[in-house]
């Protein structure tokens, strides 16, 4: 799980608007409520105030995730408004050889993050984007969270997935600067 956001932080993420007419809170993972369990062990445990919503409207970006195949979609609930013990469950499947990037169909981490919120804390909509290198909307994907998340998807991969022919003898590569060289966790997203 991430560090809870400072109120400039809230701010800037919600927009001036957004952030005078709508209440713009952290989860607290330690006030969650257990829904079950998906058919792989994961506990859908989620933040009270997410599971007892009357409406889920979740927003996020599509860029390729390593061991998700994609961030975004369903992501926002599992693992967003999980606990710790929800997110290592999920995440203790990135090791199998079909959790990576690019791919959804197969991935036990993106099967079990939508069936978490499939089964137990359904998302009403959401709204996915697409960025540009210089961090401009270039597509936004709206609906359905897995209908909509799979078009925004298949729009990153007309950008960025390439067939290649032939192995290399060396690659180099960059993990695309702020923020994704923070810190180490972020900088290893290079090697999708």
């Amino acid at each position: 799980s991430h560090r809870k956001h400072t109120e400039a932080e809230k701010r800037k993420l919600a927009g001036e608007r957004a952030w005078n007419e709508i209440s713009c809170i952290d989860g607290d993972p330690l006030d969650c409520v257990h829904l079950g369990a998906t058919s792989r062990g994961t506990p859908a445990d989620i933040v009270r105030v997410v599971a007892e919503a009357d409406r889920r409207i979740c927003l996020g970006n599509i860029e390729y995730h390593y061991f998700a195949g994609y961030s975004g979609g369903a992501k926002a609930i599992m693992p967003g408004v999980s606990t710790r013990d929800a997110i290592q469950a999920n995440h203790s499947r990135m090791v199998d050889h079909a959790a990576c990037a690019g791919r959804l169909e197969g991935n036990p981490v993106r099967e079990d993050i939508e069936e978490a919120v499939a089964s137990f804390c359904s998302i009403d909509f959401i709204l996915n984007v697409v960025l540009d290198e210089h961090k401009q909307i270039i597509y936004a994907a709206t609906g359905h969270p897995v209908k909509a998340h799979r078009a925004g998807c298949a729009f990153l991969d007309t950008l960025y997935r390439k067939e290649i022919k032939e192995r290399a003898d060396i690659v180099i590569c960059s993990q695309g600067g702020v923020p994704k060289d923070l810190n180490l966790y972020q900088t290893q997203k290079a090697l999708d």
